[in-house]
């Protein structure tokens, strides 16, 4: 939920694009009831890890992988007031699996290859480890949550 609007990642049938398929952005806008799709920016070979706020505006990640590291992360972002490339970072010395959150501080949550949590700061290029207790890989998921009320007519 961005500004009490619920965001997800989808796809659609899309002839122009190698596989057939492109990435979107599906919304619902509780103002005017009804379902909306934004396409994502298009890059080959990458993950769009998912949405997130930023700002109080609408964020993307999106990420690389290389073989020993994660290539990058981008930070693509829309807002009334900007939209594009507002950051990229990297390369993360880690194999990246996903992507699952950005702190406040700029850290980014992730999941290695191996199925471990850790914490990267692209400030000081540092990568932390998260132990889970008795944590298999993909066991576990993690969310954040903002509370958010709004009425729908009917």
């Amino acid at each position: 939920m961005i500004q009490g609007i619920p965001y997800w990642t989808g796809f659609i049938i899309d002839e122009d694009v190698v596989c057939g398929l492109r990435e979107v952005l599906v919304y619902f806008d509780p103002q005017n009831e009804v379902f909306r799709l934004w396409p994502v920016p298009e890059y080959p070979g990458v993950i769009i890890s998912g949405v997130r706020e930023l700002r109080n505006g609408l964020a993307l990640l999106v990420y690389s992988w290389g073989e020993e590291s994660c290539k990058y992360v981008d930070v693509w972002m829309e807002d009334d007031s900007k939209e594009g490339l507002i950051k990229r970072i990297g390369p993360i010395p880690v194999k990246v699996v996903r992507l699952i959150e950005c702190t406040k501080n700029g850290e980014i949550l992730a999941e290695s290859t191996e199925g471990k949590l850790f914490l990267y700061d692209p400030k000081t290029n540092r990568v932390r480890d998260i132990l889970i207790d008795d944590a298999q890989a993909l066991s576990y998921k993690l969310l954040a949550t903002h509370r958010v009320w709004f009425q729908l007519r009917g």
